[in-house]
């Protein structure tokens, strides 16, 4: 939304970049990132993504803790912290989410569309080849 555009011109660079996801990454390329990031808010207990839904968008977690949760049981795997990425793969093709993602308390995330980001790497070759290579790594992980 315009709304979540305008405050997002708050949100520095500085964050992503300390982030291993954008660690490395060209400042224009961050810039223009920024630039397309809206803000979703999630309470506690709020899921945030579902395992095996259809997915077309990553979230920076800006403020927050979230549980990661697989199987129809969801069982507990991992808790991400502040600062991390999570539903990366949305970017990448691979739009059916692994893993059910839950806020375990209020949360701030950073959203950008699969759309966005792939129109944003056509204009930075060095940083499309960086994605492509770590898509490629983590889809050998599944």
């Amino acid at each position: 939304t315009e709304r979540s555009k305008r405050l997002c011109t708050a949100f520095r660079h500085e964050c992503l970049r300390k982030s291993p996801f954008f660690s490395g990454r060209d400042t224009e390329f961050l810039e223009m990132v920024i630039g397309e990031l809206d803000i979703e808010l999630f309470h506690q207990g709020e899921t945030i993504i579902r395992q095996g839904d259809h997915g077309d968008k990553m979230y920076f977690l800006y403020c927050g803790q979230v549980d990661v949760l697989v199987g129809p049981e969801e069982l507990p795997v991992a808790t991400l912290a502040s600062g991390t990425v999570f539903g990366e793969m949305a970017l990448f093709g691979q739009h059916r989410r692994a893993a059910t993602i839950k806020a375990s308390g209020f949360c701030d995330c950073r959203v950008i569309s699969h759309r966005a980001f792939n129109t944003i790497l056509r204009r930075f070759p060095k940083d499309r080849d960086f994605f492509m290579s770590m898509a490629e790594e983590r889809l050998a992980q599944l």
